[in-house]
């Protein structure tokens, strides 16, 4: 059968068309947030990857147990690296948002295709424009075009891969079954269960069988292809999990729990495919006329969902976790809805036609309902019942009620609005950004108009690229302003502990967040500049070491949320840490988070002795400096042997400035070691405390003498200066500040 070429300028202009309104809805209804630490774990490898070119995640040390995508996974992170580069390159660019730009285009593009393997099985335009529509306004694809899940870019590969192989097998265009296969392969290295979309490689490959006879050799390579299929399953398996028994595990197959849960998959109003996406029965239809023209072409478009069904039908996390509908099962609907065009070009009777559209409109309103509010609204009566997250999302039919699409439709309301421009504030209040919704709205109407015009020639298809340029514009150029806050952290507050960490100098930084939180992930998208990035729990209370084993620069920044943590937790395990290991500098407060500069200065120092006593307390015997002549904006770092003479003051603070007769900059002033506990310092012994000193730019260049001394509650502590005299401080040593010398 000789099919449609899709090189045709007719196809092309249409396939533009679908993929800039497409892509504009997703602008328009983008919120610009994670609802997982699932999407953080992956935004986190694509900062990693772009910051230090390197498969690390420190900012998921207050989780890791949540995150176990791995480097034999790292398709996604690298694929959203260039948006996350691209973030980087303007400051107000938010980083979250940029590089969330990934699934909107993803998503979009893998309706061109769909649209375009459809055209290429000779369905008309009317059908193949519909059933890419259908897809990507109708099904799960549109509320996660809203996500950083993974999901979205194994469908854009498998996609790819049926319509290479059909451009092969159709118009023998061996170009496009490389890219196809390649296409494929590589979304291994996205997600192992991708492997699900192995036998279409094959079955696309036999889409010229049709004649019956050749129905014994389709028999045979449906053979090779389950050989196949169980082989690289298994060998997915191991690089996903680092291990398992062996292939006869599945000789083991819980077959009662297994159809539960194939029932959860396709038919519960749980998580159920059919109550989330109810076209995808009209897709179902299809493929049986599909099939009376293209059998192969029909059971590559039908089987990966099938086979993911299957497949996670034997995973304990099968529902995906509080995730929208059957997440896992998303790859496979590009290719299970070119039924759709089939069944559109089929049913010719006015009444059929009208019920197709009734059921696709359906569709559109629930996934409407989801992707212009929060679903944790419609998630919320489901996951309050007592039952498990198994058995809540394998309900019963007599429970419909409950399902989540269902609920998430009745309760729609402004309340629950989650729109980057309208969503509600932290007073409860609408926070509305005109310039999103102008910008967005227009880009909408710009890409139905002019994909009007160009489908009837009367303007050229490069202009169906405006839209989708200029729905990008505007989210770089305001979507950061729009950021919605968090109880205890306002996006105000964010912005002001992004400035923090990064500084003034420009320079390179180590960040360490400490929050037992998830939700003030947001503030990250305002970080700039060359960093590392650490998060910790307040729980956490050792293994700090790979703080100073994996840095940038000789800042570190330690942002403690004091809001958020638990009673039974103080957080200050890990401040204590910090305070023995570098030098601390200043400290400040932004709302309820606590703000901490050290600086991590190269060790060790050339020691000097001291041998001054501070009352009965504190003696000093010897100290060091990072170095003696610093320019404005440097940092002097001051080491201190301090020795336990006696009895501790009650309350003390230990003060080191610098001083001079054209002015004088303050140290850090506070105990030793800020607060750690002491109770283990016996009299005799000596520790180091680690003390920084900020030169300001405006210092008045000039030598300074360096002074030390004890403040306590009844008095400084007396010390011999060097006439023997009793003195509130002494002097340790000069520096001079000004430019540096050759």
């Amino acid at each position: 059968m000789k099919c449609d070429s899709t090189s045709s300028p007719k196809v092309m202009v249409a396939a533009l068309a679908l993929f800039a309104f497409l892509y504009c809805m997703y602008l328009f209804t983008f919120n610009g947030r994670f609802t997982s630490i699932d999407e953080l774990s992956l935004y986190a490898h694509s900062e990693s990857l772009v910051q230090h070119g390197e498969w690390t995640a420190p900012q998921l040390n207050f989780a890791a147990y949540h995150n176990p995508v791995g480097p034999s996974e790292p398709g996604y992170a690298i694929a959203a690296a260039p948006l996350y580069w691209l973030a980087q390159r303007g400051e107000r660019f938010n980083n979250i948002q940029t590089t969330m730009l990934l699934n909107p285009l993803l998503t979009a593009l893998t309706a061109v295709f769909l649209y375009a393997a459809a055209r290429l099985l000779n369905y008309s335009h009317p059908a193949s424009i519909m059933a890419a529509l259908a897809f990507g306004l109708t099904t799960l694809a549109w509320p996660y075009a809203r996500s950083f899940y993974r999901e979205p870019l194994v469908g854009f590969g498998w996609m790819v891969g049926l319509y290479g192989l059909l451009a092969w097998r159709y118009g023998g265009q061996r170009r496009w079954a490389v890219t196809g296969v390649l296409a494929l392969c590589l979304t291994l290295l996205v997600k192992s269960s991708a492997i699900a979309g192995i036998p279409l490689v094959l079955l696309a490959a036999l889409a010229g069988m049709d004649g019956k006879r050749q129905w014994a050799k389709v028999g045979a390579v449906l053979a090779v292809v389950m050989v196949v299929f169980a082989v690289l399953f298994q060998a997915a398996f191991l690089l996903r999990f680092g291990g398992s028994s062996s292939l006869a595990n599945w000789t083991n197959y819980a077959w009662q729990g297994g159809l539960l849960r194939i029932y959860g998959q396709l038919f519960s109003p749980g998580k159920g495919l059919i109550f989330y996406s109810p076209s995808i029965l009209l897709a179902a239809f299809g493929l049986v006329w599909l099939a009376s023209r293209h059998r192969a072409a029909a059971l590559a478009a039908g089987l990966p969902l099938l086979a993911l069904v299957v497949a996670y039908s034997g995973y304990a996390a099968w529902y995906g976790g509080q995730s929208w509908g059957p997440r896992f099962l998303l790859p496979a609907l590009p290719l299970f809805f070119l039924g759709v065009a089939a069944l559109w070009d089929h049913l010719r009777h006015p009444v059929w036609r009208g019920l197709t559209v009734g059921l696709l409109l359906l569709g559109l309103l629930l996934q409407a309902a989801v992707s212009t509010a929060d679903w944790g609204v419609g998630s919320e009566p489901l996951y309050r019942s007592a039952l498990r997250p198994e058995e809540t999302t394998g309900l019963a039919l007599a429970n419909v009620a409950l399902s989540p699409p269902l609920v998430q439709l009745a309760r729609w309301g402004s309340d629950a609005l989650d729109l980057l421009w309208l969503h509600p504030d932290l007073d409860g209040r609408l926070a509305f950004s005109g310039r999103l919704a102008v910008g967005w709205g227009t880009a909408v109407l710009l890409a139905l108009g002019l994909g009007w015009l160009a489908l009837r020639g009367r303007v050229t298809a490069v202009t169906l690229l405006l839209p989708p340029l200029w729905a990008t514009a505007v989210l770089l150029a305001w979507g950061s302003a729009a950021t919605p806050g968090y109880p205890g952290l306002t996006a105000d507050e964010g912005r002001a502990l992004a400035r923090w960490a990064a500084g003034t100098d420009n320079n390179p930084y180590t960040l360490v967040t400490m929050s037992n939180e998830f939700h003030i992930y947001f503030y990250l998208g305002f970080l700039k500049g060359r960093f590392t990035h650490h998060w910790y729990s307040p729980t956490t209370t050792d293994g700090f070491a790979p703080i100073l084993q994996k840095t940038s620069g000789q800042r570190v920044t330690l942002i403690m949320d004091r809001v958020h943590i638990l009673p039974d937790n103080s957080g200050k395990d890990l401040e204590w840490w910090l305070n023995e290991q570098i030098f601390r500098a200043n400290s400040s407060w932004v709302g309820g988070f606590e703000l901490v500069n050290y600086a991590n200065l190269p060790l060790p120092l050339v020691w000097q002795p001291a041998n001054a006593q501070f009352g009965e307390s504190f003696g000093l015997d010897r100290f060091s400096l990072s170095q003696e002549q610093f320019p404005p904006n440097d940092t002097l770092g001051v080491q201190l042997s301090i020795c336990r003479r006696g009895p501790l003051p009650e309350y003390h603070h230990l003060f080191v400035h610098l001083i001079s007769a054209g002015g004088s900059i303050n140290g850090y002033d506070g105990p030793i070691r800020f607060g750690a506990p002491l109770a283990s310092w016996e009299v005799g012994d000596c520790l180091v405390e680690q003390r920084a000193i900020l030169i300001p730019a405006e210092a008045v260049p000039g030598v300074y003498d360096l002074i030390l001394g004890f403040d306590t509650t009844a008095g400084p502590l007396l010390v011999a200066n060097q006439t023997g005299e009793a003195a509130q401080y002494i002097v340790l040593d000069q520096v001079e500040i000004g430019p540096r010398r050759p």
